[in-house]
């Protein structure tokens, strides 16, 4: 379990009746950085009744690639992160070594909030996904923050470069093996994740 971002955590929009769960690595820091309203910070698992009481609205990501986005930040987070310093696979210079023990490392632990699976900031302590009003593909992040904030959002926040990310996703598609432990470690992520595409996928035919 991650120590650095607590299950259960949200942003109340109090004015708006909204209740924004962020999930590291899916577009949380377009939200603070754009919202133009203010907002507080409250945590559904000890305060239900703000499901409730509010529209409640969340981000998803294509799981592989935000596990590579989420490795990319986590090596230059040790600053605010300090148990990667902990982690064997920080002090290892060259790739792909460093990625494949990062890869042993977090089949043992999800120790750090950028690789714990994005189901888990979204169910309840029973594992259930809670009630959202709104799941929003991270494909369309600033169409849909455009419309919410009403006004215009372009860019990305806190963005990866593409090229980068690129080549460590086609080293997982090229290596079947390491492919399935991270399908297995991120198997309640991708069921998800193709449900919400699907649906989203049927809904503009």
């Amino acid at each position: 379990m991650a120590y650095n971002h607590d299950k259960g955590m949200c942003y109340i929009v109090e004015e708006k009746n909204i209740c924004f769960i962020p999930i590291p690595k899916n577009s949380s820091t377009t939200f603070r950085n754009n919202c133009p309203w203010e907002y507080k910070t409250d945590n559904f698992i000890s305060n239900p009744a703000v499901l409730e009481s509010n529209t409640v609205i969340c981000i998803i990501r294509e799981p592989i690639e935000r596990f590579v986005s989420g490795y990319l930040e986590v090596l230059i987070r040790s600053h605010d992160s300090p148990k990667t310093l902990e982690k064997d696979f920080f002090y290892i210079k060259s790739e792909p070594q460093r990625f494949l023990e990062f890869i042993k490392e977090i089949s043992q632990e999800f120790y750090d909030a950028h690789i714990e699976p994005q189901t888990y900031y979204i169910t309840d302590n029973a594992g259930q996904i809670v009630k959202l009003d709104h799941i929003w593909l991270q494909t369309n992040t600033n169409k849909h923050f455009s419309a919410l904030f009403e006004k215009q959002i372009t860019g990305k926040s806190n963005s990866k470069n593409p090229s980068i990310k690129k080549g460590y996703i086609e080293f997982i598609n090229k290596n079947n093996t390491i492919k399935k432990i991270i399908q297995n470690m991120y198997n309640k992520d991708i069921e998800f994740y193709n449900r919400i595409l699907e649906e989203n996928n049927n809904d503009n035919q």
